[in-house]
């Protein structure tokens, strides 16, 4: 939770916050990948914002309508 805590706090660069995030949440849980897809309200659509430990960049190109898919069902 530090690192996440200090890499919020010294940058404003949110890439730099979800890669430190996603390090942290790959370290601290032994997933193979994660990713972290953010919510855009005007389309109420799920976007990629940063992943890590996928095989292929197909993850890259995710666009979900909120309760599509298992993501999209968690984040409704």
């Amino acid at each position: 939770m530090r690192a996440i805590d200090t890499a919020i706090s010294s940058s404003f660069d949110m890439q730099v916050s979800l890669e430190v995030l996603l390090r942290e949440v790959h370290t601290q849980l032994g997933v193979d990948a994660a990713a972290i897809l953010l919510l855009r309200t005007q389309t109420l659509t799920l976007e990629y914002a940063a992943g890590n430990g996928f095989s292929s960049d197909a993850i890259q190109f995710t666009h979900l309508r909120m309760g599509e898919g298992a993501a999209g069902r968690a984040a409704r």
